[in-house]
């Protein structure tokens, strides 16, 4: 029997991603999103060739038209660590069209997420609205179906339900879906929690020292408080990220709810130690407007034995299936990499697909390969760049 129908769970970059790869295959691909189709997420994030790429299939990066992603983010070739008197230590270097094709690229997460949600609803994709997924049922193998029962039901808390040959969860850390499949493996607070806002560039101009351009992201490093960066994410350079992170302790739901709302907070966070920083950082700190400012609470997930359920009818992706820290700049990368392998696949029929014991080892196959190696590889050197308390 042909794979016909798959069901992804969660609009979110890696979930969108997975609807156009699988779409252009010819799978009947519908998106179920748990929030309203009004809801925004705060901040830029960093784009590497190797999610750039993927970009560029779609038609989204360089296409020619003025809403291509190229034209709306910053591009960039490097991070610039730098110690408490502004000297340069090191560098990391993210993109270089040179070398791999393309410079990285910071933009707005709405940004990116805008483009994908217009490709998927151009491509005739379904995507739903206000479906927060509260159950997985996967059917028996001697199920009685008749050809009408797919292998995978997915209800709502809305009381609807949906069903699918596969189901692809694509909902996050917070996954609700691997909490089904894996009851005991939950998200791990860091104790470090990240305050960032918005400085136009104009703010600063005066101060940045003679003979520097602020062509890329800067991480300076603080006397006892963590580093602050700044990082242009506007195309012309205009705007900039600025914020810190650093040891801060574990909160309750209603806790973290608190400081999400409480600017006062947030600017008293990033201030904290600001005297001991450059002239060009207090600046920046000074002139971040409030209404840009949001928090970031750091959590890594356990590694998961696998990325699948026992019988391989659902699949996690992304922060679903492996939280990488995001200061390697690659947690959105990812998420788009995890969505794409089908894509380069032929049509799979069901045999093709779940092996012959049915249990899915084909599809592990297709999305694990490679990726948990490289997912382990980043968190660890995370932990050594960074420390046990994330700060440099």
């Amino acid at each position: 029997m042909p794979l016909q129908n798959i069901a992804i769970i969660g609009a979110g970059l890696g979930g969108l991603g997975a609807a156009l790869a699988l779409h252009s295959q010819g799978f009947k691909v519908t998106v179920y999103e748990q929030a309203s189709p009004h809801e925004r997420f705060a901040g830029a994030i960093m784009l590497s060739p190797n999610g750039l790429r993927i970009l560029d299939k779609y038609g989204l990066y360089d296409g020619g038209s003025s809403s291509d992603l190229k034209k709306q983010g910053h591009s960039f070739q490097y991070v610039d660590f730098q110690d408490d008197q502004a000297n340069s230590t090191s560098r990391l270097v993210l993109g270089d069209k040179h070398h791999f094709e393309y410079d990285a690229l910071r933009i707005y997460r709405n940004v990116l997420r805008t483009a994908l949600e217009t490709a998927v609803r151009a491509s005739g994709i379904p995507l739903e609205y206000g479906k927060k997924a509260a159950g997985v049922v996967e059917k028996e193998e001697d199920d009685e179906d008749n050809g009408q029962e797919r292998a995978v039901r997915v209800s709502f808390a809305d009381g609807s339900t949906a069903t699918a040959d596969l189901l692809v969860a694509a909902d996050g850390i917070h996954s609700k879906i691997r909490a089904l499949l894996f009851p005991g493996v939950v998200p791990v607070y860091q104790r470090v929690l990240a305050v960032c806002g918005a400085v136009e560039m104009a703010a600063i101009a005066k101060v940045i020292p003679p003979g520097q351009t602020i062509d890329g992201p800067i991480a300076q490093s603080g006397k006892k408080v963590g580093a602050f960066v700044i990082a242009p994410q506007r195309a012309d350079g205009s705007e900039l990220l600025a914020g810190t992170q650093r040891e801060f302790p574990q909160q309750d739901r209603a806790g973290w709810e608190r400081i999400a709302a409480d600017k006062a907070f947030q600017r008293a966070f990033l201030e904290e130690g600001m005297a001991s920083r450059t002239e060009l950082m207090q600046v920046a700190i000074r002139n971040v407007t409030d209404d840009s400012l949001y928090t970031w609470p750091m959590h890594t997930l356990p590694r998961l034995e696998r990325w699948a359920s026992e019988k391989g009818r659902v699949v996690l992706i992304g922060d679903a299936a492996h939280a990488i820290p995001p200061t390697t700049g690659q947690g959105a990368n990812q998420a788009l990499e995890d969505g794409a392998p089908l894509e380069e696949q032929q049509k799979l029929n069901e045999k093709d697909l779940f092996g012959s014991s049915g249990a899915g080892e084909n599809l592990r196959w297709l999305y694990e390969p490679k990726i948990e190696e490289r997912v382990d590889k980043w968190v660890e050197e995370t932990k050594q760049k960074e420390g046990p308390k994330g700060q440099n």
